[in-house]
C-alpha cells in the first residue's frame, strides 16, 4: 500500500485547475446553447419567409355587383355571430369568475381563488378577441352596402385607407 503525500499548495492548485475545467465546461454548453438558439430562430425565419402580401382580388368586374354584396354580406353575418359568441362568453366566464373569487378565501386550500382568477383571466382574454370579429364584420357590412348603393353600369373601387397588410406566414410544399 502506498501512501502520498501531497503538499496544501499542490492540492489547491489541482482543485482549482479541477473546477475551471467544469467551469469552463458548463460556460461552453451556455455558449453553445445560445447560439444554437440564435441559429435555430434565423433558420425559421430564413425557410418561413414569404413574401406575402395582404390578398388581392383579380378582378372585382369579373363578379356581379349581387355576387360581391353576397358574399359581403355572408361574412359579415359569420363574423358578427362569432364576435358575439366570444363576447358573451368571456363576459359569463369573467363574472363567474369573479364570484368564485369574491367568495372565496385567497389563503384557503380549496382551490377556490386560483380557479376564479384563471377564469376572469380566460374570460378577459376571450373578450378582447372578440373586439377584431365585431370590427371585421363592421368592415363587410359597409362594403356590402357599397355594392347596393352602386348602378348596375357603374363600377365600384374600394380603395381602404392603410390597406397594405404586411404578414408572416408558413408555406409548405410537398
Amino acid at each position: 500500500m502506498a501512501v502520498f503525500f501531497i503538499d496544501e499548495n499542490q492540492l489547491f492548485e489541482c482543485l482549482q485547475s479541477l473546477q475551471l475545467n467544469v467551469l469552463v465546461d458548463n460556460l461552453m454548453v451556455l455558449i453553445k446553447a445560445q447560439i444554437m438558439k440564435k441559429l435555430v430562430f434565423i433558420i425559421f425565419i430564413l425557410f418561413t419567409y414569404n413574401s406575402s402580401y395582404s390578398q388581392e382580388i383579380d378582378s372585382i368586374t369579373s363578379q356581379s355587383k349581387q355576387e360581391m354584396y353576397d358574399f359581403h354580406y355572408s361574412k359579415y353575418k359569420k363574423q358578427k355571430k362569432t364576435g358575439l359568441i366570444l363576447l358573451g362568453s368571456g363576459l359569463v366566464a369573467t363574472g363567474a369568475g369573479l364570484l368564485i373569487a369574491a367568495n372565496s378565501n385567497i389563503f384557503s386550500d380549496d382551490g377556490g381563488f386560483g380557479t376564479g382568477a384563471g377564469l376572469v383571466l380566460a374570460g378577459s382574454v376571450t373578450t378582447i378577441v372578440s373586439i377584431p370579429y365585431l370590427i371585421s364584420s363592421g368592415s363587410n357590412k359597409r362594403k356590402a352596402a357599397a355594392y347596393v348603393q352602386i348602378g348596375e353600369h357603374q363600377q365600384i373601387e374600394l380603395i381602404l385607407p392603410n390597406s397594405k397588410i404586411v404578414s408572416v406566414g408558413v408555406k409548405l410544399e410537398f
